[in-house]
């Protein structure tokens, strides 16, 4: 009886721990495709993020993920797995077909610039050739895209295909446009004309110039010019920044100079403390034996008594005065020293910051001074307009704005080269600042442009002003290389209104300048 218990407890027992085995099977089973479900998952983003690292490894990259979308027990899987480790073996071996690329950011860029359903679908049908490794190589990829949307929509239609529209491609041209020629020098010669530099740097910028007037169309001058101007505003910059670390260190000197005085402040504060406070000592005890004296007198029995304590109270009056004296004098040789070196502090600062502001002063000449013409440039001229404005606001006077503007100034650079231009912009800045009144105001804007200001003018006279001008810089006309220069000048004029600013101001003046253009230069007109 106790054996068929003892059997059937045991079968209890095994029966549990077996339900209790299936149980925990269950829950592994259910934790393991959860994380099978989330290792894909994991990898499935990792080669989205890797794709179009390396054009070979690709497509491997992508028949992996359509893999594991089925789950890592597909039988495909490892075979897929070996054939991306070998891609990734040949990568980091260096393999010569293997190169870097980013695929996705090439066809990206290639629907974002297509036109029409048809371009987008040939781009995606290319793009899935690129994914399914039909291509041996990259330039065979670049062939099949040349094929695709150059030759044959340029045999097609009139209109250039996507890669004409990318890189420049007509259908007489099958390799990338150069720059043109006249192009190239027009956009130097407008480049270096508006560059303002320091005077000590003037011949680089015309060393510049004359290089872009001998510019042949050779791309490789002309990016060589490019490097060469963009040098030169470094060194703009960089002597910028020195001038940046010599102001820092005058205002650290400065500094230093402001902490010795103050130091020297609370120093002459104590002598004084110091020396009050010894003569309210030396008056407390002078009263203090003169009392004692008084009563002493008063006591005394004998005049003997009495002549003891006199001499007594007298020479203990006379040490202690002493001593005062010796301390206050003391005390009055290094305040003295200490007045010296404050005041040879504060001449230091003085002699700096005499210097710093004729540098500053000098500096702010250059920077609102324009180094070929020397007249004012266009800081100059942005900050006289601000002024100018506010104070007709106040005042409401007559005032005229003119912007000038040589006719054919491109036509000389081109036929007679720069420093011919740059003869005719020194020509008329003459007469410009010649016909100027103490009030008036001219700057160069920039390029062939200027500027000028006619406070108090009204518009028949500032309008008969500038004709007067207009002839005078007609009849400045020289001669280079042998052959003459005429020079014209075309004028466009406005005054201020009400409710202007000096961009629309300005603007007014340019539209009546593009006028007197359109209208045959060689003009003044008013708007």
């Amino acid at each position: 009886m106790d054996s068929e218990n003892k059997t059937t407890s045991t079968d209890t027992v095994w029966k549990a721990k077996y339900t209790e085995l299936v149980a925990q099977s269950d829950r592994l089973e259910k934790e393991q495709g959860v994380t099978e479900k989330l290792l894909c998952r994991t990898i499935i983003r990792l080669t989205l993020a890797a794709n179009g690292l390396d054009a070979a490894l690709d497509p491997h990259l992508k028949k992996l993920r359509t893999l594991l979308k089925a789950g890592v027990k597909n039988e495909r899987l490892r075979e897929q797995v070996d054939a991306v480790s070998e891609a990734l073996i040949r990568a980091e071996d260096g393999d010569e077909t293997t190169v870097s690329f980013d695929a996705a950011l090439l066809f990206d860029f290639l629907r974002y610039c297509a036109k029409g359903e048809d371009e987008e679908v040939a781009i995606s049908a290319l793009h899935d050739d690129y994914t399914n490794n039909k291509f041996s190589d990259l330039n065979s990829l670049f062939r099949a895209v040349g094929s695709a949307f150059g030759e044959k929509e340029a045999k097609a239609t009139s209109k250039p295909g996507l890669l004409g529209r990318l890189f420049g491609r007509s259908k007489k041209s099958e390799v990338n446009e150069q720059f043109d020629p006249a192009l190239q020098k027009e956009l130097l010669g407008r480049l270096l004309d508006s560059l303002d530099v320091p005077s000590y740097l003037q011949h680089q910028l015309e060393t510049l110039k004359q290089q872009a007037e001998k510019d042949s169309g050779d791309s490789s001058l002309f990016f060589k010019i490019l490097e060469d101007t963009i040098a030169l505003l470094l060194r703009i910059k960089s002597k910028i920044k020195e001038e940046q670390r010599e102001i820092e260190a005058f205002l650290s000197d400065v500094t230093s100079q402001i902490k010795k005085i103050g130091s020297g402040s609370e120093v002459m504060q104590s002598f004084f403390h110091e020396s009050n406070v010894a003569r309210d000592q030396l008056a407390s005890c002078v009263s203090s034996n003169v009392n004692e004296l008084t009563q002493e007198s008063q006591q005394a029995t004998s005049l003997d008594d009495l002549r003891s304590s006199v001499k007594s109270k007298l020479a203990t009056l006379s040490s202690q005065v002493e001593e005062h004296l010796s301390n206050d004098k003391s005390r009055a040789e290094k305040a003295e020293e200490k007045l010296e070196e404050m005041a040879q502090a504060i001449k230091v600062m003085e002699a700096e910051t005499a210097g710093l502001k004729s540098s500053i002063n000098l500096k702010h000449d250059l920077a609102y001074t324009d180094s070929l013409t020397g007249l004012p440039n266009r800081l100059a001229y942005d900050e006289r307009i601000t002024n100018e404005l506010a104070r007709w606001k106040r005042f409401k006077e007559s005032f005229t704005l003119l912007v000038w503007d040589i006719d054919h100034f491109k036509s000389i650079n081109d036929r007679f080269g720069h420093q011919a231009g740059d003869v005719a912009l020194r020509k008329i800045s003459a007469i410009l600042s010649a016909a100027m009144r103490e009030t008036d105001f001219v700057a160069r804007f920039g390029g062939e442009e200027f500027v000028m200001f006619l406070p108090g003018a009204t518009k028949d006279q500032a309008l008969s002003k500038a004709n007067v001008i207009r002839g005078k810089i007609k009849g400045c006309g020289f001669n280079s290389k042998g052959k003459p220069i005429e020079i014209t000048a075309s004028c466009g004029l406005t005054q201020f209104q009400d409710g202007d600013t000096p961009e629309t101001v300005f603007d007014r003046a340019d539209k009546a300048l593009y006028q007197a253009k359109n209208g045959g230069r060689n003009q003044c007109v008013f708007g």
